[in-house]
């Protein structure tokens, strides 16, 4: 089960499966209601990242994880919104 996170400036933090949650809702936003998951699916998602057997993983490790989770359950358009929801973070976080 994952207890840690390695961030990107390289600390490690403790595992939150609602960042998860709040991450795959944010991008739910940006889809129709047809491609979006619903919050039994997000919860799901979030559980099954949870469970995984590595102690420790980076945040990328876990966003690969979920795009590949959405994609499973044929969200593809979820999982696009989900990849742009990452770029503009990213993107954001090098302006400052």
């Amino acid at each position: 089960m994952i207890k840690s996170v390695i961030k990107r400036d390289g600390r490690e933090v403790s595992f939150a499966k609602r960042n998860i949650m709040e991450a795959v809702k944010h991008a739910n936003r940006d889809v129709k209601e047809a491609d979006s998951a619903s919050e039994t699916q997000i919860e799901d998602i979030a559980n099954e990242i949870a469970s995984d057997k590595s102690e420790i993983l980076s945040v990328e490790e876990i966003q690969d994880r979920v795009e590949t989770a959405l994609m499973r359950r044929g969200l593809y358009n979820l999982a696009k919104k989900y990849v742009v929801y990452r770029y503009k973070h990213e993107s954001s976080r090098q302006i400052r």
